[in-house]
């Protein structure tokens, strides 16, 4: 793959995450009664939102963003060094978060396979390797502190819907939910930026 390549495919990882909850935040107010803090963003694909065609539009091209930007990931980062074993298990966990975005797109609310979308625990691995290969690979290593906060805020989500933390899901779900996803997608857009900004 050559490295003007890679750049490109770079970009779709840094679009991922920009895509993902920009569309939120500009679809948001034109749906009535909706709240980020108690609503999922799947509501807004729902059949309930006024906008559900632009939503599920943009959560498919989220995946197709998150599949150029893992092939990208792979590319840039066997160039600086990292582990092939390593590379492999980043570029899994972000093919199948993609893949995830994909999904949401296809099966919106109130279709039942939405709910049982089984690329969840992809968000979960994506900042646990990158947070491995910050300590790794030297174009990663000026963001260690990022991997590290959104593997702890990752953990600290899990605690709250395991109810070991407790707090007013029914307040705040929408909240815990936006959470989840900038801890896993966000450091998908700050590899992808930090090794497509690399000399």
């Amino acid at each position: 793959m050559t490295q003007s390549r890679t750049s490109i495919l770079l970009l779709g990882a840094v679009l991922l995450p920009i895509l993902y909850f920009g569309v939120q935040i500009a679809l948001w107010p034109t749906f009535p009664g909706y709240s980020p803090l108690t609503d999922a963003a799947s509501l807004l694909g729902s059949d309930k939102s006024p906008h559900a065609a632009v939503f599920n539009a943009v959560a498919f091209l989220c995946g197709a963003c998150g599949l150029a930007g893992a092939a990208g990931l792979f590319g840039a980062l066997r160039a600086d060094g990292c582990p092939l074993i390593l590379n492999i298990l980043i570029v899994l966990a972000v093919t199948i978060a993609a893949a995830g975005c994909i999904w949401a797109g296809l099966f919106p609310l109130p279709d039942p396979r939405h709910r049982i979308n089984p690329t969840g625990p992809a968000l979960l691995a994506v900042p646990l390797f990158l947070t491995v290969a910050a300590f790794m690979v030297r174009t990663l290593k000026p963001w260690r502190i990022v991997f590290i906060g959104a593997l702890l805020m990752l953990v600290v989500m899990v605690l709250i819907m395991a109810g070991v933390i407790p707090v007013d899901r029914a307040a705040y779900g929408g909240l815990v939910q936006r959470f989840i996803a900038l801890a896993g997608l966000g450091p998908i857009g700050v590899a992808g930026f930090a090794l497509w900004r690399r000399p």
